[in-house]
């Protein structure tokens, strides 16, 4: 499913770029493409977040395509597999979150389109461009949302057990937005920070959103994933005595998003490059010398 989205909107995007006014001549068409890798850390705002948004380590990994349409317009095709978690034990001791203590992490796949303006406009051809270029992005995209947990060394798939009485879907639509800054490093690459937001229409990324599910048999696998209070003994008295089902178990009216925080190694591409005139050439083209202008 999300390979083809990305194969639609790479189409799409090759698509506009080829009936998109040249405004700056040959030259610059021929580096009219860039492509990039990044890696950095991924987010998450929801019902366990608890103070500690981010994943641990590198979290993300992102790959895409980038064209620049206008001087200060342009559009990117992206791909990205991140991680999320959350856990009520970052919660303060003795609260009602550390009570309920409910955690999740999912492995996801994502795939956007989005366009880009940059602040600035261009500066000339792409090998004399701005040493740093700001830019604001907004788009369009798909993503899995697939919580899982652990008990006893046992993950789970959470959205299968119905912890909350209901089902919710997987996937869906996101909205990426964000901003960022590139950072030219030579004539045919950039370093770039890219700082984006993912709103979301699901509010089960992390499997918590509204009433404790059940009742369930005790001692079953769905009693002890859609309540995990008798887990840490009884640490808060009123919270411990609410936490049964049809009771609150999460906020049904925010939610949930992630993000990304993350540094990507953006290089220009000649029009020409897939070409089949040699590796030779190829790899002049990359490295700078003059055959590449």
């Amino acid at each position: 499913m999300l390979k083809r989205l990305f194969l639609i909107l790479l189409l799409g995007i090759l698509s506009f770029s080829g009936r998109a006014q040249s405004f700056m001549g040959w030259e610059y068409n021929d580096r009219f493409f860039s492509g990039y890798i990044g890696t950095g850390r991924a987010g998450y705002i929801g019902e366990l977040t608890n103070g500690k948004p981010l994943a641990s380590g590198l979290s993300m990994i992102s790959l895409g395509v980038e064209a620049r349409l206008l001087s200060q317009l342009g559009a990117k095709v992206q791909i990205a597999k991140y991680t999320l978690e959350g856990s009520d034990e970052n919660a303060a001791d003795s609260t009602a979150n550390r009570q309920r203590n409910l955690s999740f992490f999912s492995n996801n796949f994502e795939a956007s389109l989005q366009a880009i303006y940059y602040i600035f406009p261009y500066a000339g051809m792409y090998h004399s461009r701005r040493t740093y270029e700001p830019y604001l992005s907004l788009g369009i995209g798909y993503s899995t949302f697939g919580p899982k947990t652990e008990i006893d060394g046992q993950e789970y798939n959470l959205s299968d057990f119905r912890t909350e009485n209901t089902d919710y879907s997987t996937s869906g639509i996101i909205v990426p937005f964000g901003f960022g800054v590139k950072a030219k490093m030579n004539e045919f690459m950039n370093l770039n920070l890219d700082l984006g937001y993912r709103l979301t229409f699901n509010d089960y990324l992390d499997d918590v959103s509204g009433l404790y599910g059940g009742p369930f048999p005790d001692g079953s696998i769905e009693a002890k994933l859609s309540n995990r209070k008798d887990e840490v003994g009884q640490i808060n008295t009123t919270a411990y005595e609410r936490l049964q089902a049809g009771a609150l178990r999460g906020n049904p009216n925010n939610k949930d998003s992630y993000f990304f925080i993350n540094f990507n190694l953006e290089i220009y591409l000649p029009r020409d490059l897939f070409k089949s005139r040699g590796a030779k050439v190829r790899k002049e083209k990359i490295i700078g010398k003059p055959s590449a202008y």
